[in-house]
C-alpha cells in the first residue's frame, strides 16, 4: 500500500511541476534558436541597457514563423514587451503578433513565437519586431529569406 501511495504521490509532483506557469506571458518562453532562424539584433546600449534583441524569422521546408528574442546582460531583472512581431510575405504584412510585457531574469533571454504558416517554394519572407526594453523601443527588420531555402 505505501508503494502505491508514494507512486501516486510522485506521480501528482510531477504532474504539478510540469503544469507550473511560466515565469513569462504564454509567448514568452525559453530562447530557443537554430540553424533555420535568420535573425538580425538590435542594442540598447545606446539607453544605458547592456540588453540586446533580435528579429528572426524561421524557414523550415515551406512553414515558415516570426520570433522575436530578448536577451539581459545585465545583473538585474528587465521588463520586457514586443508589441509587433510581425511576418511579412512577398513584401506584404501577413500577421501582427503582440508579446505581452513580462519580466526578463538576470542574465536571461526569452523567445516570443508567432503562429506558424506554410507558403509555396519560392515565397519571400521577412519579420519585423518593435520591441520594448526598460522602456525604451527599437523597431527592425530580420532578413529576407526565401521559402524552402536554408
Amino acid at each position: 500500500m505505501r508503494i502505491i501511495a508514494f507512486a501516486a504521490a510522485l506521480l501528482f509532483a510531477n504532474v504539478v511541476a510540469m503544469a507550473a506557469p511560466a515565469a513569462a506571458d504564454p509567448y514568452w518562453q525559453e530562447l530557443y534558436s537554430d540553424n533555420k532562424f535568420h535573425c538580425a539584433s538590435q542594442s540598447w546600449l545606446n539607453d544605458g541597457y547592456n540588453a540586446r534583441g533580435e528579429a528572426c524569422v524561421v524557414v523550415n521546408g515551406n512553414s515558415v514563423q516570426a520570433v522575436a528574442h530578448a536577451f539581459n546582460n545585465e545583473p538585474v531583472a528587465h521588463v520586457i514587451e514586443a508589441p509587433h512581431v510581425m511576418l511579412y510575405k512577398d513584401g506584404s504584412l501577413i500577421y501582427d503578433r503582440f508579446c505581452y510585457e513580462s519580466a526578463l531574469g538576470i542574465y536571461d533571454s526569452a523567445s516570443c513565437f508567432a503562429p506558424t504558416l506554410n507558403y509555396p517554394c519560392g515565397t519571400y519572407v521577412q519579420a519585423r519586431v518593435t520591441m520594448r526594453h526598460g522602456g525604451f523601443s527599437r523597431t527592425w527588420w530580420s532578413p529576407t529569406r526565401q521559402v524552402c531555402s536554408t
